[in-house]
């Protein structure tokens, strides 16, 4: 049996100019993706400079909408995150793609999300929900990551799935490392995520391990959350760690902000999930950055960073520590299709893109703008490797 075999494409505009010449340029370039006859989009991310909350909600109303209409007016998986691109652009466009010969892609809309069901051609089954933002910030009256969640479980559960299956998850985090107030006490924003997450997976999710995953900064007070899901009793999902690090959901107290009398709950994902069906593999690679151990390394210098995060994908993604996870492996991912980069400091960008195209070479990649989980962290690298037998 063969996996789902991805594509992805990054829309940038030709030109810099104002966010609404940017992004009807890209527009247009999704426009031709649309009606391409070979084949068909799974998800699009929209990210976007924004300056301010009601900034956001205008734009991402208009892109919204405006993709609807393209669609002739049926409702597309898009989700718009408030992270800005690379100089000099206000609004990039990363799509997930599909060879139709290969593979059917369904919409369906669930209340305020619409999801896409992938189904290759032998039959196995991805979900990719994505979209899932709160309606409220922190800092308010109600926790922005619990309605998040619920958003998810609710398309989960239309699509007759649960937390169980999914095997990557994206948490975009408003103003992550911002401490807000909460029910009175004073918590830093990812604490309260991870917090949040602990609580939905303990009632939601009966399996042993977690998703791959990302959590992210966004400039916005709400969450986001996307997922993918897995739905075959054919397809291995075999958690793979990190010879280099420690896993995130073992981190000591120490390097987890919050006031030291108090357990705060580490982060809970797993480095990579490898998926293994047949002949062919597919390795998802988790949001990575600069720590050994547990501990950050590189302190102020972004390009030594990028270096060590890319040096800890390699030693992920090793052929011998792949093995060492699933020893009867034969056919290894051996092709980065995907890559996503997240660095602190806008400024900071051409430096590691350069690093990182020296590195992996052609390889789609899109480069935004965004806090990391940790203040003393300057990138974040996300990617996935196939083989496609």
């Amino acid at each position: 049996m063969g996996l789902v075999k991805p594509n992805y494409k990054t829309i940038l505009p030709s030109t810099p100019g104002r966010f609404e010449q940017q992004w009807a340029e890209c527009l247009d370039q999704l426009t031709g993706y649309l009606s391409e006859p070979n084949y068909k989009i799974f998800r699009i991310c929209v990210f976007i400079h924004v300056e301010s909350e009601s900034d956001f909600e205008l734009k991402s109303s208009t892109i919204l909408s405006e993709i609807t209409l393209k669609n002739a007016g049926d409702a597309m998986p898009v989700s718009v995150i408030p992270q800005s691109p690379e100089e000099p652009f206000v609004v990039a466009i990363e799509l997930g793609l599909i060879e139709k010969c290969t593979a059917t892609v369904n919409y369906t809309q669930s209340n305020e999300l619409v999801y896409s069901t992938v189904t290759s051609d032998e039959g196995i089954q991805e979900c990719w929900l994505v979209g899932a933002m709160s309606d409220t910030v922190f800092g308010g009256s109600h926790n922005p990551a619990v309605r998040a969640f619920e958003k998810v479980k609710s398309g989960l559960d239309n699509a007759g799935l649960s937390f169980n299956s999914v095997v990557r998850q994206w948490n975009y985090v408003g103003r992550i490392l911002d401490i807000s107030g909460s029910n009175g006490s004073q918590i830093q924003n990812y604490q309260l995520f991870n917090e949040t997450r602990n609580k939905q997976y303990s009632q939601f999710r009966s399996i042993s391990g977690f998703p791959a995953a990302t959590g992210i900064g966004i400039n916005s007070g709400r969450v986001a959350i996307e997922c993918m899901t897995i739905n075959s009793d054919v397809v291995q999902v075999i958690a793979v760690s990190n010879p280099n690090q420690k896993e995130s959901y073992h981190y000591g107290q120490e390097v987890l902000v919050g006031e030291p009398k108090v357990q705060k709950q580490p982060p809970q994902f797993e480095r990579a999930i490898l998926l293994r069906s047949g002949k062919t593999s597919r390795l998802i690679i988790s949001g990575t950055a600069s720590i050994v151990g547990q501990q950050t390394i590189g302190l102020g210098d972004v390009e030594l960073q990028t270096k060590i995060t890319i040096d800890n994908i390699e030693k992920l993604t090793s052929v011998s520590n792949l093995k060492a996870h699933c020893p009867d492996l034969k056919n290894y991912p051996d092709r980065y299709n995907y890559l996503r980069v997240y660095v602190k400091n806008r400024i900071d960008i051409q430096k590691v893109k350069k690093i990182c195209s020296d590195h992996f070479g052609n390889v789609p990649a899109t480069y935004v703008q965004a806090d990391i989980c940790r203040n003393d962290l300057l990138v974040e690298i996300e990617a996935e490797k196939i083989n496609v037998g």
